[in-house]
């Protein structure tokens, strides 16, 4: 079937013919099986015509975007994208979204005057199927390096102690309290109403096994239910490390560790969710691989993130499963420009709406009983109108206005909170707009360190080498689309 995810395609149609597609049409191992067939449609179709196909919302995403849709722009007879509907709901049981996409070349500029982008007529569509010109694929910004880092790979679930195993053993051993931690899943953000950890792990973190035998009761757990398997593991590669090292996760996260312990709390989000939502969670907790962990304590960041200014940035950058969304940190933090550059910054107004948004959102799931995603699925709905949803909303959007204050975007307009579920041409024009200003910004930022690592590097004669150009030019978006090449142009 056409849409096979790209790393499927191997075991339904053997490795051979997956090679086989990534080397004649230069797609990678992420490349949806559907990708191919545009590719294979653009050597049949004549110099002049027309193609159209239904493909997975996963058409935008990252290879699929790079290896398919941009490359056919960038063609020596380059395709335009004339028409395209966007995150359709399949109409059979599979509960995903589709878009489909409608390419042309070679025609008269006359026949492809108009575009329609999701029932709207725009100038352009680009190849993430956003009204406007194609956008440069951002760079990581370095004031945002360990910014977002992800959980813990435990490789064992005897690691794992159900709610009523952990305190009983903490009951019976307080003494091996420091190994023996509450342990965060992305449920427990999501769904949990406290958004309390509801599982206890045994964490030794980096030590040695002398060190986890100070540990005796929870190192007998884990030799009981964790060595047996991973012994069985390969002599090679990593697998001889976990082997190895056997009382320990497979990946300790020292990094995350070693940020926790300089501060009493950290901001985390469950990987894939419906919605992009943020939480303040006790630094002292354990997380698994499926929550990414920000070590920002402040109000601020929680703002910034919390928007939808963020949310606008992550909807390009992330990719979907079905009707979630997957949080990469590499993706999705490290080339975000926050407004202040430095993620740790604190901005007095954000700082206080951060902290109330935070405080109230508690409230409202405590009163509701509802977890993060119900609370948003409210939010999002405008038939909702709860006095504690309504109050979340006019706080979403005052933190919204904030934000792009914080930019100097003050010419940009608000939205109504639901307008984006409602469609509105007031949405999409924000959402438009931030985009383009946020890839302008990375542009900006990341050709200005690019310029100082250039001007650091020892030239010829051993001093720091001239500056080779011009320097970064201030950008100042003032319309809905970005330019092909952003940079040293204003858009």
């Amino acid at each position: 079937m056409p849409f096979l995810g790209g790393r499927r395609i191997a075991s339904q149609h053997g490795e051979a013919y997956a090679d086989w597609l990534t080397q004649v049409y230069k797609g990678t191992g992420d490349t949806d099986y559907v990708g191919y067939f545009f590719h294979r449609a653009a050597e049949l179709l004549s110099p002049t015509g027309c193609v159209g196909f239904i493909a997975t919302a996963a058409i935008t995403d990252g290879d699929n975007r790079r290896t398919v849709l941009a490359r056919l722009m960038q063609a020596d007879t380059p395709f335009e994208i004339y028409g395209a509907t966007t995150g359709v709901p399949w109409q059979g049981n599979a509960q995903v979204r589709v878009s489909t996409v409608h390419l042309g070349r070679g025609l008269p500029p006359a026949s492809l005057d108009v575009k329609v982008l999701d029932d709207r007529r725009v100038r352009a569509i680009n190849s993430r199927l956003r009204s406007g010109e194609d956008w440069p694929d951002p760079l990581p910004l370095t004031e945002n390096e360990g910014g977002a880092l992800v959980g813990c790979f435990l490789r064992g679930d005897g690691f794992v102690l159900d709610e009523e195993d952990g305190l009983a053993f903490l009951r019976k051993h307080p003494e091996e309290a420091n190994v023996v931690r509450p342990f965060l899943v992305g449920d427990d953000l999501n769904n949990s109403p406290e958004q309390r950890a509801q599982r206890y792990v045994i964490d030794f973190r980096d030590m040695t096994l002398d060190e986890a035998r100070r540990f005796p009761h929870a190192l007998a757990i884990v030799e009981r239910d964790v060595r047996p398997k991973r012994e069985r593991l390969k002599t090679t590669g990593a697998d001889a490390d976990h082997r190895k090292h056997w009382w320990r996760f497979a990946n300790t996260r020292r990094e995350l560790r070693e940020r926790a312990a300089t501060m009493p709390r950290f901001l985390a989000a469950a990987r894939v969710s419906k919605h992009t939502m943020f939480a303040f969670v006790p630094s002292s907790w354990t997380p698994s691989e499926q929550v990414v962990i920000f070590p920002l304590p402040t109000g601020t960041a929680f703002a910034v993130l919390q928007s939808r200014i963020h949310r606008v940035w992550v909807t390009l950058q992330a990719s979907h499963m079905g009707e979630g969304i997957r949080y990469s940190a590499t993706d999705c933090f490290t080339p975000f420009p926050f407004p202040a550059r430095a993620p740790i910054a604190t901005l007095p107004k954000l700082e206080a709406l951060g902290e109330e948004l935070h405080a109230s959102r508690a409230a409202v799931m405590a009163e509701r009983q509802e977890g993060l995603t119900q609370t948003y699925n409210a939010l999002h709905d405008p038939e909702c109108q709860a006095a504690g949803i309504v109050g979340l909303r006019r706080l979403h959007e005052a933190i919204d206005r904030s934000v792009l204050d914080a930019y100097g975007w003050r010419d940009v307009r608000v939205p109504a909170y639901c307008s984006w579920e409602a469609g509105s041409s007031e949405y999409q024009v924000f959402e438009d707009t931030v985009a383009a200003r946020l890839f302008a910004l990375n542009v900006e930022r990341s050709a200005a360190r690019v310029d100082a690592e250039r001007n650091a590097s020892p030239g010829p004669g051993g001093r720091a080498a001239g500056r080779a150009g011009p320097g970064p030019h201030k950008v100042t978006t003032t319309t809905s689309d970005a330019p092909k090449r952003l940079r040293g142009r204003k858009v």
